[in-house]
Protein backbone atom coordinates (compact mmCIF):
# COMPACT_ATOMS: atom_id res chain seq x y z
CA UNK A 1 0.00 0.00 0.00
CA UNK A 2 2.96 2.21 0.86
CA UNK A 3 4.72 2.00 -2.78
CA UNK A 4 1.31 2.37 -4.68
CA UNK A 5 1.00 5.09 -2.42
CA UNK A 6 4.41 6.76 -3.57
CA UNK A 7 4.11 5.89 -7.13
CA UNK A 8 0.62 8.38 -6.92
CA UNK A 9 2.28 11.50 -5.37
CA UNK A 10 4.98 11.37 -8.12
CA UNK A 11 2.70 10.91 -11.08
CA UNK A 12 0.55 13.48 -9.61
CA UNK A 13 3.81 15.86 -8.98
CA UNK A 14 4.78 15.42 -12.61
CA UNK A 15 0.96 16.60 -14.38
CA UNK A 16 1.31 19.76 -11.89
CA UNK A 17 4.94 20.57 -13.37
CA UNK A 18 4.06 19.48 -16.85
CA UNK A 19 0.86 21.97 -16.86
CA UNK A 20 3.19 24.85 -15.43
CA UNK A 21 5.60 24.47 -18.13
CA UNK A 22 2.75 24.38 -20.89
CA UNK A 23 1.32 27.97 -19.18
CA UNK A 24 4.43 29.43 -18.75
CA UNK A 25 5.63 28.68 -22.76
CA UNK A 26 1.97 30.35 -23.89
CA UNK A 27 2.59 33.47 -21.64
CA UNK A 28 6.14 33.98 -23.32
CA UNK A 29 5.23 33.76 -26.72
CA UNK A 30 2.14 35.98 -26.31
CA UNK A 31 4.43 38.60 -24.21
CA UNK A 32 6.88 38.14 -27.31
CA UNK A 33 4.26 39.06 -30.00
CA UNK A 34 2.99 41.89 -28.34
CA UNK A 35 6.78 43.21 -28.38
CA UNK A 36 7.01 43.22 -31.81
CA UNK A 37 4.06 45.04 -32.86
CA UNK A 38 3.57 48.10 -32.59
CA UNK A 39 2.24 50.22 -29.46
CA UNK A 40 -0.63 52.62 -29.81
CA UNK A 41 -0.89 55.09 -27.11
CA UNK A 42 -3.93 57.10 -27.02
CA UNK A 43 -1.92 60.79 -28.10
CA UNK A 44 0.90 61.26 -30.36
CA UNK A 45 4.61 61.67 -28.87
CA UNK A 46 6.30 63.26 -32.17
CA UNK A 47 6.31 67.06 -32.35
CA UNK A 48 3.73 68.81 -34.28
CA UNK A 49 6.68 71.56 -35.32
CA UNK A 50 9.14 71.12 -38.39
CA UNK A 51 13.05 71.10 -37.58
CA UNK A 52 14.64 74.07 -37.76
CA UNK A 53 18.64 74.03 -37.83
CA UNK A 54 19.14 77.84 -39.32
CA UNK A 55 21.02 80.12 -36.58
CA UNK A 56 18.97 81.86 -33.78
CA UNK A 57 17.78 84.71 -33.90
CA UNK A 58 19.15 87.86 -32.28
CA UNK A 59 16.66 88.43 -28.97
CA UNK A 60 16.67 92.29 -29.84
CA UNK A 61 18.58 94.17 -32.69
CA UNK A 62 21.81 95.90 -32.45
CA UNK A 63 20.92 99.88 -32.43
CA UNK A 64 23.91 101.44 -33.16
CA UNK A 65 27.93 100.22 -33.21
CA UNK A 66 30.50 102.86 -32.62
CA UNK A 67 33.52 102.38 -35.43
CA UNK A 68 35.68 103.95 -32.73
CA UNK A 69 35.78 100.64 -30.81
CA UNK A 70 38.08 99.37 -33.84
CA UNK A 71 40.94 101.77 -33.09
CA UNK A 72 40.66 101.19 -29.60
CA UNK A 73 40.97 97.53 -29.77
CA UNK A 74 44.17 98.17 -32.06
CA UNK A 75 45.45 100.81 -29.40
CA UNK A 76 44.85 97.64 -26.57
CA UNK A 77 46.76 95.41 -28.76
CA UNK A 78 49.74 97.59 -28.97
CA UNK A 79 49.45 99.34 -32.36
CA UNK A 80 50.71 103.12 -32.79
CA UNK A 81 48.16 105.72 -32.51
CA UNK A 82 48.26 106.12 -36.59
CA UNK A 83 48.26 102.43 -37.42
CA UNK A 84 45.06 101.89 -34.95
CA UNK A 85 43.29 104.94 -36.46
CA UNK A 86 44.34 103.54 -40.39
CA UNK A 87 42.83 100.18 -39.34
CA UNK A 88 39.65 102.07 -38.04
CA UNK A 89 39.62 104.10 -41.29
CA UNK A 90 40.00 100.44 -43.32
CA UNK A 91 36.90 98.78 -41.42
CA UNK A 92 34.42 101.89 -42.18
CA UNK A 93 35.20 101.48 -46.12
CA UNK A 94 35.02 98.36 -45.77
CA UNK A 95 31.58 98.41 -43.71
CA UNK A 96 30.41 100.91 -46.59
CA UNK A 97 30.68 98.14 -49.23
CA UNK A 98 27.34 96.91 -50.25
CA UNK A 99 26.42 93.22 -49.60
CA UNK A 100 26.14 91.32 -52.51
CA UNK A 101 22.64 90.22 -53.26
CA UNK A 102 22.43 86.07 -53.82
CA UNK A 103 20.24 84.73 -56.05
CA UNK A 104 18.97 81.18 -56.11
CA UNK A 105 19.37 78.80 -59.03
CA UNK A 106 15.75 77.38 -60.28
CA UNK A 107 13.96 74.75 -58.83
CA UNK A 108 16.68 74.80 -55.43
CA UNK A 109 15.42 75.11 -52.26
CA UNK A 110 16.95 77.70 -49.44
CA UNK A 111 18.64 75.33 -46.37
CA UNK A 112 16.23 76.67 -43.94
CA UNK A 113 13.12 76.04 -46.08
CA UNK A 114 13.83 71.73 -47.13
CA UNK A 115 10.52 69.84 -46.71
CA UNK A 116 10.82 66.80 -44.59
CA UNK A 117 8.83 63.85 -44.63
CA UNK A 118 7.02 64.59 -40.99
CA UNK A 119 3.38 65.61 -41.27
CA UNK A 120 2.82 68.67 -39.96
CA UNK A 121 -0.77 69.21 -38.73
CA UNK A 122 -2.61 72.16 -40.03
CA UNK A 123 -0.91 75.71 -39.09
CA UNK A 124 -0.43 78.61 -40.30
CA UNK A 125 2.00 80.90 -39.41
CA UNK A 126 2.43 84.43 -41.12
CA UNK A 127 5.04 86.39 -38.97
CA UNK A 128 6.27 89.60 -40.21
CA UNK A 129 9.31 91.55 -39.24
CA UNK A 130 10.71 94.51 -39.99
CA UNK A 131 14.50 95.57 -38.49
CA UNK A 132 16.37 99.31 -38.88
CA UNK A 133 20.06 99.51 -38.27
CA UNK A 134 21.71 102.07 -37.73
CA UNK A 135 25.78 102.13 -38.09
CA UNK A 136 27.24 104.23 -35.44
CA UNK A 137 29.13 107.84 -37.10
CA UNK A 138 29.74 106.85 -40.27
CA UNK A 139 27.26 105.69 -42.24
CA UNK A 140 23.03 104.65 -42.02
CA UNK A 141 21.72 101.39 -42.92
CA UNK A 142 18.01 100.25 -43.55
CA UNK A 143 17.72 96.45 -43.28
CA UNK A 144 13.81 95.06 -43.99
CA UNK A 145 13.38 91.01 -44.05
CA UNK A 146 9.54 90.81 -44.38
CA UNK A 147 9.42 86.50 -44.05
CA UNK A 148 5.85 84.89 -44.72
CA UNK A 149 5.43 81.21 -44.26
CA UNK A 150 1.94 79.56 -44.86
CA UNK A 151 1.38 75.99 -44.73
CA UNK A 152 -2.24 74.19 -46.28
CA UNK A 153 -4.28 71.42 -44.13
CA UNK A 154 -2.44 67.79 -43.77
CA UNK A 155 -4.01 64.73 -45.06
CA UNK A 156 -1.48 61.60 -43.79
CA UNK A 157 -0.98 59.94 -47.09
CA UNK A 158 1.67 57.13 -47.73
CA UNK A 159 2.68 58.87 -50.68
CA UNK A 160 4.20 62.12 -51.56
CA UNK A 161 5.79 63.85 -54.62
CA UNK A 162 7.36 67.10 -55.22
CA UNK A 163 7.21 69.38 -57.91
CA UNK A 164 9.92 71.96 -58.12
CA UNK A 165 8.92 75.21 -59.85
CA UNK A 166 11.56 77.28 -62.27
CA UNK A 167 10.86 80.29 -59.84
CA UNK A 168 13.11 80.33 -56.76
CA UNK A 169 10.29 79.86 -54.62
CA UNK A 170 10.45 76.56 -53.57
CA UNK A 171 6.82 74.58 -53.61
CA UNK A 172 6.92 70.48 -51.90
CA UNK A 173 3.50 69.44 -52.83
CA UNK A 174 2.87 66.00 -51.89
CA UNK A 175 -0.57 64.46 -53.16
CA UNK A 176 -1.81 63.79 -49.80
CA UNK A 177 0.71 66.55 -48.10
CA UNK A 178 0.55 69.96 -49.26
CA UNK A 179 3.60 72.37 -48.08
CA UNK A 180 3.93 75.45 -49.92
CA UNK A 181 6.95 77.72 -48.25
CA UNK A 182 6.56 81.17 -49.35
CA UNK A 183 9.06 82.88 -47.52
CA UNK A 184 11.21 85.13 -49.63
CA UNK A 185 14.19 86.71 -48.48
CA UNK A 186 15.02 89.75 -50.17
CA UNK A 187 18.07 91.78 -49.03
CA UNK A 188 17.93 95.18 -49.18
CA UNK A 189 19.82 96.40 -46.68
CA UNK A 190 21.91 99.56 -47.88
CA UNK A 191 24.70 101.37 -46.46
CA UNK A 192 25.70 104.70 -47.50
CA UNK A 193 28.46 106.68 -45.96
CA UNK A 194 27.34 109.85 -45.03
CA UNK A 195 30.80 111.12 -43.79
CA UNK A 196 34.44 111.31 -45.69
CA UNK A 197 37.15 110.97 -43.17
CA UNK A 198 40.60 113.00 -44.18
CA UNK A 199 43.40 111.46 -42.55
CA UNK A 200 45.47 113.91 -41.60
CA UNK A 201 48.66 112.38 -40.88
CA UNK A 202 50.23 110.74 -44.19
CA UNK A 203 53.18 108.23 -43.65
CA UNK A 204 53.73 107.98 -47.47
CA UNK A 205 56.82 110.25 -49.09
CA UNK A 206 55.13 113.16 -50.65
CA UNK A 207 57.18 112.12 -53.99
CA UNK A 208 56.17 109.93 -56.04
CA UNK A 209 57.71 108.62 -59.57
CA UNK A 210 55.34 109.28 -62.48
CA UNK A 211 55.20 106.56 -64.93
CA UNK A 212 58.59 106.74 -66.84
CA UNK A 213 60.29 108.69 -64.55
CA UNK A 214 62.90 107.96 -61.14
CA UNK A 215 63.18 108.40 -57.91
CA UNK A 216 66.63 109.46 -55.92
CA UNK A 217 67.86 110.33 -52.81
CA UNK A 218 69.26 114.34 -52.85
CA UNK A 219 73.23 115.40 -53.24
CA UNK A 220 74.82 117.16 -51.04
CA UNK A 221 78.55 118.60 -51.25
CA UNK A 222 80.79 121.07 -48.89
CA UNK A 223 82.30 123.68 -51.68
CA UNK A 224 85.41 124.17 -49.48
CA UNK A 225 86.28 126.62 -46.89
CA UNK A 226 86.69 124.65 -44.66
CA UNK A 227 89.24 122.45 -46.65
CA UNK A 228 90.13 119.41 -45.54
CA UNK A 229 92.98 119.40 -43.02
CA UNK A 230 93.07 123.30 -43.22
CA UNK A 231 94.38 125.42 -40.31
CA UNK A 232 92.76 128.93 -39.43
CA UNK A 233 94.12 130.93 -36.89
CA UNK A 234 92.68 134.21 -34.98
CA UNK A 235 91.02 136.80 -37.54
CA UNK A 236 90.85 133.91 -40.49
CA UNK A 237 87.25 133.52 -41.74
CA UNK A 238 85.08 130.37 -42.18
CA UNK A 239 82.07 130.42 -44.75
CA UNK A 240 80.43 127.02 -45.25
CA UNK A 241 78.89 126.64 -48.09
CA UNK A 242 76.90 123.57 -49.53
CA UNK A 243 75.92 122.76 -52.88
CA UNK A 244 72.35 120.25 -53.16
CA UNK A 245 70.40 119.13 -55.71
CA UNK A 246 67.81 116.26 -56.04
CA UNK A 247 69.27 113.87 -59.50
CA UNK A 248 65.15 113.31 -60.13
CA UNK A 249 63.67 116.75 -60.50
CA UNK A 250 67.77 117.11 -62.54
CA UNK A 251 67.25 114.45 -64.36
CA UNK A 252 63.64 112.93 -64.38
CA UNK A 253 64.20 110.32 -66.65
CA UNK A 254 68.14 108.97 -65.63
CA UNK A 255 68.37 110.52 -62.05
CA UNK A 256 71.82 110.89 -63.23
CA UNK A 257 74.18 113.05 -60.33
CA UNK A 258 75.64 115.36 -62.64
CA UNK A 259 73.92 118.56 -61.68
CA UNK A 260 76.26 121.82 -62.22
CA UNK A 261 76.59 124.40 -59.58
CA UNK A 262 75.09 127.05 -59.79
CA UNK A 263 72.06 126.61 -62.46
CA UNK A 264 71.24 123.56 -60.41
CA UNK A 265 72.02 125.05 -56.90
CA UNK A 266 68.69 124.14 -54.71
CA UNK A 267 66.64 122.14 -57.45
CA UNK A 268 64.15 119.73 -55.68
CA UNK A 269 65.41 121.06 -52.29
CA UNK A 270 64.42 124.75 -52.10
CA UNK A 271 60.80 125.15 -51.17
CA UNK A 272 59.69 121.47 -49.70
CA UNK A 273 63.11 120.56 -48.07
CA UNK A 274 66.54 121.75 -46.47
CA UNK A 275 70.12 121.40 -45.46
CA UNK A 276 71.38 120.83 -42.13
CA UNK A 277 74.83 122.06 -41.14
CA UNK A 278 76.20 120.50 -37.49
CA UNK A 279 79.94 121.20 -36.42
CA UNK A 280 81.23 118.87 -34.28
CA UNK A 281 84.28 119.32 -31.50
CA UNK A 282 86.96 116.30 -31.63
CA UNK A 283 84.21 114.85 -34.41
CA UNK A 284 81.95 113.91 -31.42
CA UNK A 285 80.71 116.94 -29.56
CA UNK A 286 78.07 118.94 -31.53
CA UNK A 287 78.74 122.66 -30.71
CA UNK A 288 76.57 124.23 -33.52
CA UNK A 289 73.74 123.05 -35.74
CA UNK A 290 71.95 125.38 -38.24
CA UNK A 291 69.00 124.98 -40.67
CA UNK A 292 69.04 126.45 -44.08
CA UNK A 293 65.72 126.43 -46.05
CA UNK A 294 66.92 128.15 -49.87
CA UNK A 295 69.61 129.25 -51.87
CA UNK A 296 72.28 130.19 -50.56
CA UNK A 297 73.17 127.40 -48.63
CA UNK A 298 75.06 128.84 -45.64
CA UNK A 299 76.34 127.01 -42.84
CA UNK A 300 76.29 131.05 -40.98
CA UNK A 301 73.53 132.41 -42.96
CA UNK A 302 73.70 134.43 -46.06
CA UNK A 303 71.34 134.94 -49.10
CA UNK A 304 73.62 136.75 -52.23
CA UNK A 305 76.73 136.16 -50.10
CA UNK A 306 77.54 133.75 -47.33
CA UNK A 307 78.20 135.50 -44.27
CA UNK A 308 81.46 134.05 -42.23
CA UNK A 309 82.66 133.49 -39.04
CA UNK A 310 85.73 135.04 -37.68
CA UNK A 311 87.89 132.69 -35.92
CA UNK A 312 89.12 134.43 -32.29
CA UNK A 313 85.17 134.91 -31.54
CA UNK A 314 84.61 132.73 -28.45
CA UNK A 315 81.60 130.94 -29.81
CA UNK A 316 79.65 129.66 -32.67
CA UNK A 317 76.83 131.33 -33.26
CA UNK A 318 74.10 130.16 -30.54
CA UNK A 319 76.27 127.18 -29.73
CA UNK A 320 79.52 125.99 -28.66
CA UNK A 321 83.05 127.33 -27.54
CA UNK A 322 85.01 127.89 -30.83
CA UNK A 323 88.58 127.55 -29.21
CA UNK A 324 91.34 125.54 -30.28
CA UNK A 325 91.06 122.09 -31.39
CA UNK A 326 89.83 119.81 -33.98
CA UNK A 327 86.31 120.31 -36.24
CA UNK A 328 83.88 118.23 -38.22
CA UNK A 329 81.35 120.39 -40.26
CA UNK A 330 79.01 118.19 -41.71
CA UNK A 331 75.97 118.76 -44.51
CA UNK A 332 73.28 116.99 -45.70
CA UNK A 333 70.38 117.60 -47.60
CA UNK A 334 66.22 116.60 -47.35
CA UNK A 335 64.01 116.83 -50.60
CA UNK A 336 60.31 116.84 -48.78
CA UNK A 337 60.92 112.85 -48.64
CA UNK A 338 64.55 111.42 -48.08
CA UNK A 339 67.63 112.62 -46.87
CA UNK A 340 71.16 112.38 -48.31
CA UNK A 341 74.29 111.16 -46.83
CA UNK A 342 76.32 113.54 -44.58
CA UNK A 343 79.44 115.25 -46.56
CA UNK A 344 82.08 116.26 -44.16
CA UNK A 345 85.40 118.09 -43.76
CA UNK A 346 87.67 118.17 -41.10
CA UNK A 347 89.46 121.60 -40.02
CA UNK A 348 91.24 122.62 -37.35
CA UNK A 349 91.43 126.24 -35.03
CA UNK A 350 94.96 126.79 -33.27
CA UNK A 351 94.53 130.21 -31.53
CA UNK A 352 97.36 132.03 -29.63
CA UNK A 353 97.52 130.97 -25.64
CA UNK A 354 96.32 133.90 -23.64
CA UNK A 355 98.93 136.14 -22.20
CA UNK A 356 98.84 135.19 -18.42
CA UNK A 357 97.48 138.00 -16.13
CA UNK A 358 100.14 139.37 -13.94
CA UNK A 359 99.67 139.09 -10.54
CA UNK A 360 101.28 141.11 -7.97
CA UNK A 361 103.66 139.09 -5.65
CA UNK A 362 103.36 140.24 -2.08
CA UNK A 363 106.33 141.90 -0.50
CA UNK A 364 107.86 139.65 2.19
CA UNK A 365 107.83 140.85 5.64
CA UNK A 366 110.79 140.72 7.83
CA UNK A 367 110.54 137.65 10.45
CA UNK A 368 112.73 139.53 13.51
CA UNK A 369 115.66 137.77 14.66
CA UNK A 370 114.74 136.13 17.55
CA UNK A 371 117.44 137.07 20.51
CA UNK A 372 119.35 133.55 21.17
CA UNK A 373 121.01 134.92 24.47
CA UNK A 374 117.28 135.59 26.05
CA UNK A 375 116.92 131.51 25.99
CA UNK A 376 117.82 129.86 29.09
CA UNK A 377 117.59 126.39 30.82
CA UNK A 378 117.63 126.44 34.64
CA UNK A 379 116.11 125.06 37.48
CA UNK A 380 118.09 121.94 37.71
CA UNK A 381 115.41 119.33 40.26
CA UNK A 382 114.95 115.41 41.08
CA UNK A 383 112.70 113.11 42.45
CA UNK A 384 112.27 109.65 42.95
CA UNK A 385 112.51 108.19 39.11
CA UNK A 386 112.14 112.15 37.70
CA UNK A 387 114.84 114.64 36.67
CA UNK A 388 113.73 118.04 34.66
CA UNK A 389 114.81 121.31 33.98
CA UNK A 390 112.90 124.27 32.99
CA UNK A 391 113.54 126.23 29.35
CA UNK A 392 112.21 129.87 28.93
CA UNK A 393 111.80 132.38 26.07
CA UNK A 394 112.54 136.28 27.43
CA UNK A 395 112.50 137.62 23.84
CA UNK A 396 110.22 139.35 22.59
CA UNK A 397 109.94 136.62 19.43
CA UNK A 398 108.50 133.17 19.06
CA UNK A 399 111.34 130.12 19.12
CA UNK A 400 111.03 126.92 18.58
CA UNK A 401 112.52 124.20 20.86
CA UNK A 402 113.17 121.69 17.99
CA UNK A 403 114.91 118.65 19.62
CA UNK A 404 116.39 117.06 23.15
CA UNK A 405 119.42 114.89 24.16
CA UNK A 406 120.35 113.91 27.28
CA UNK A 407 123.56 112.04 29.48
CA UNK A 408 122.78 110.71 32.33
CA UNK A 409 124.14 108.21 35.25
CA UNK A 410 123.98 104.71 34.00
CA UNK A 411 122.60 103.85 37.32
CA UNK A 412 119.11 105.52 36.51
CA UNK A 413 118.48 102.41 34.33
CA UNK A 414 116.26 102.89 31.53
CA UNK A 415 114.62 106.21 30.07
CA UNK A 416 111.07 105.39 29.81
CA UNK A 417 109.78 108.99 28.91
CA UNK A 418 109.85 112.54 28.21
CA UNK A 419 106.92 114.66 29.38
CA UNK A 420 106.32 118.80 28.72
CA UNK A 421 104.02 120.64 31.40
CA UNK A 422 103.23 117.50 32.98
CA UNK A 423 101.45 115.33 29.98
CA UNK A 424 103.72 112.56 28.17
CA UNK A 425 104.90 114.00 24.59
CA UNK A 426 107.29 111.24 23.58
CA UNK A 427 108.37 107.36 24.75
CA UNK A 428 112.15 106.95 23.43
CA UNK A 429 112.65 103.90 26.11
CA UNK A 430 116.65 104.43 25.74
CA UNK A 431 117.98 101.74 27.13
CA UNK A 432 121.64 103.45 27.96
CA UNK A 433 122.97 106.68 27.46
CA UNK A 434 123.64 109.17 26.34
CA UNK A 435 120.07 109.73 23.97
CA UNK A 436 119.81 110.24 20.58
CA UNK A 437 118.12 113.48 19.38
CA UNK A 438 114.48 113.26 20.60
CA UNK A 439 112.49 115.43 18.50
CA UNK A 440 110.18 117.55 20.25
CA UNK A 441 108.86 120.79 17.96
CA UNK A 442 107.26 122.91 20.69
CA UNK A 443 106.82 126.44 19.89
CA UNK A 444 107.67 129.06 22.94
CA UNK A 445 105.97 132.66 22.80
CA UNK A 446 107.62 135.32 23.88
CA UNK A 447 107.79 135.12 27.71
CA UNK A 448 107.02 131.50 27.87
CA UNK A 449 108.72 128.82 30.04
CA UNK A 450 107.82 125.31 30.12
CA UNK A 451 109.24 121.93 32.35
CA UNK A 452 111.28 119.51 30.61
CA UNK A 453 110.86 115.86 32.55
CA UNK A 454 112.77 112.70 32.64
CA UNK A 455 111.37 109.40 33.52
CA UNK A 456 113.60 106.88 34.38
CA UNK A 457 112.87 103.02 35.99
CA UNK A 458 115.35 103.41 38.73
CA UNK A 459 115.48 105.90 41.13
CA UNK A 460 117.91 108.55 39.86
CA UNK A 461 121.61 110.08 40.75
CA UNK A 462 121.20 113.82 42.31
CA UNK A 463 124.01 114.69 39.77
CA UNK A 464 125.88 113.56 36.33
CA UNK A 465 123.39 115.03 33.48
CA UNK A 466 124.19 116.79 30.31
CA UNK A 467 120.97 118.51 28.85
CA UNK A 468 121.63 119.61 24.95
CA UNK A 469 118.80 121.39 23.22
CA UNK A 470 118.64 122.76 19.74
CA UNK A 471 116.48 125.73 18.47
CA UNK A 472 115.11 127.19 15.06
CA UNK A 473 116.08 130.44 13.77
CA UNK A 474 119.84 130.08 13.64
CA UNK A 475 120.02 129.79 17.58
CA UNK A 476 122.65 127.74 18.86
CA UNK A 477 122.09 125.13 20.47
CA UNK A 478 122.44 125.10 24.46
CA UNK A 479 123.61 122.56 27.02
CA UNK A 480 123.96 122.64 30.84
CA UNK A 481 125.64 120.03 32.94
CA UNK A 482 124.53 119.30 36.77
Amino acid sequence: MNRIAGRRWLINALAVLIVLLLLWSCAAFRLSSAAASAMKFPIKLRSQISADYGPDRLGRPIRSLRFSIVQDVMRDIGLPPEEAENAQTAFEIAMSSPVPTATLAPGTLPPEFTPTGTPVPTETRRPTQTATEVIADTATAAATATPTASSTPITPSPTKSRTPTETPEPSDTPSTVSRTPTKTRTPTKTMTPTITKTPTKTKTPSKTPTPGSCLATPIVELRGNPDEGQIYELGDEITGEAFAYDPDDVNPGTCEENGQYPEDNGVGIDGPGKVEFKILKDGVTEVYQKDQLSVLFCAFTGTGTCLPFVVGTLNWPDGGSAGSGMYVMKARAYDGAFWSLWDEVTFYISLPAPSPTPTLTPTPTLTPTPDCSLTSISDFSTSDNDAWWTITNSGSTSITLLSVSLDWPPGNGVLRHVKVDGPVVISPIDDSPPTDDIALGIALSPGQSIELRFVFDNTIETTGYTLDAVFDDGCPPLSTTD
